[in-house]
Formats: structure tokens, sequence, C-alpha cells
């Protein structure tokens, strides 16, 4: 973090919604007078999902490890398990056109979601790259 400190300024996502406000502005000014910033923040954070970064704003998001869910939080368990029970009934249905994922699958497509919106911060449109 100390050498990445010594060629752009280092700014962490707060924990508390009130406090983007002041990190986005300290950052877009950063941008602004072309001194630049590195965001730390963490998949489905809230820089990750639903901040715009378009043009100039982000030219690279590195993303360190899976952001895969608590795999024994309540809610993710019973979806894992009635995915499992979707699959299993139309695996057994023989007029079934479709089929479904399973609960592992399904676990692990939410983390490629993730991935997927962090990278997003940087391609906001054709013209755009990063």
């Amino acid at each position: 973090l100390r050498r990445i400190r010594s060629y752009k300024t280092v700014v962490i996502e707060p924990r508390r919604v009130e406090d983007m406000d002041a990190l986005m502005t300290r950052y877009y000014s950063l941008i602004g007078e072309n001194k630049g910033g590195v965001i730390f923040a963490v998949c489905r954070g809230k820089v990750s999902e639903g901040m715009d970064f378009k043009d100039g704003y982000c030219r690279m998001v590195i993303v360190a490890g899976l952001p895969l869910m608590p795999v024994k939080d309540k809610k993710v368990k019973a979806m894992r398990e009635f995915m499992d029970r979707k699959h299993l009934a139309l695996k057994e249905d023989k007029d079934a056109n479709g089929g479904t994922i399973t609960g592992s699958a399904w676990y692990n497509l939410q983390a490629s979601i993730s991935v997927n919106q962090c990278v997003g911060r940087v391609l906001r449109h054709k013209m755009d790259f990063g």
C-alpha cells in the first residue's frame, strides 16, 4: 500500500453509506486535477455496484479472490436447496423442455455476476476503454 501511495492517492471505500458522497467528491476531484487515484473496495459493496465511472474515471479493476457469498448464510442455503429441488424435479419430468441449474451452479454463478459488475465499472459505453 505504501508503494501505491507513492504514485497515487489511495481512497478506501467507507463502511458507512453516509460517507460515500465525500469519498466520491474527493476521488472525482483527483481525476479532474489529472492526479489520478486508486479506490480500494469490496465486491458487492457500494463502489463495485451502482457507481458510474465512465470515461477517464476508471481505467482498471483488479479483483482479488472470488466474491463468494457466505455458504452458511440462511438465505444462501435456502436458495441452493430450492435450486437443487427445482433442478431435480425438472430432470425427472420427461415433458420438461428446459432445465434449471443446480444449487451449486447457482452459487458459483452469483460470484461470476459480482465479478462482471466490478469489471463493468471500467467499460461504460462502446468508446470507453480500460
